[in-house]
């Protein structure tokens, strides 16, 4: 990300049944888990693991559980399973929500 971030949401999106060429969205991620790296090495923290509702919204918001205010510069996405498709997973789009940090610093 381009600053560090308190990440309070994010958002998972995927194109809905009604426009599918083929009529179904089994490539859909199911369950992903959200983690926050403060380095690109860092294995993370487990930010919350989450279930995309495949008949719901085409953009569906996640809220964060509960946390300590941890400022996260990377973001790791793990899809842990999807609606069926045996060979791929497809991801539309996916959007982290926050508070950015201050570029400047307060003085103390």
């Amino acid at each position: 990300m381009s600053h560090k971030v308190l990440i309070s949401h994010v958002t998972l999106g995927h194109i809905l049944k009604s426009v599918s060429p083929s009529g179904t969205t089994l490539s859909a991620p199911k369950e992903f888990s959200v983690y926050g790296k403060k380095t690109v090495e860092d294995e993370g923290t487990l930010l919350g693991t989450f279930t995309y509702d495949n008949d719901g919204d085409q953009f569906q918001n996640f809220k964060r559980q509960a946390h300590k205010e941890d400022m996260f510069s990377f973001v790791k996405l793990k899809v842990n399973s999807n609606w069926g498709e045996p060979k791929y997973t497809c991801l539309y789009n996916f959007r982290v929500h926050g508070k950015i940090s201050s570029p400047h610093p307060t003085p103390i």
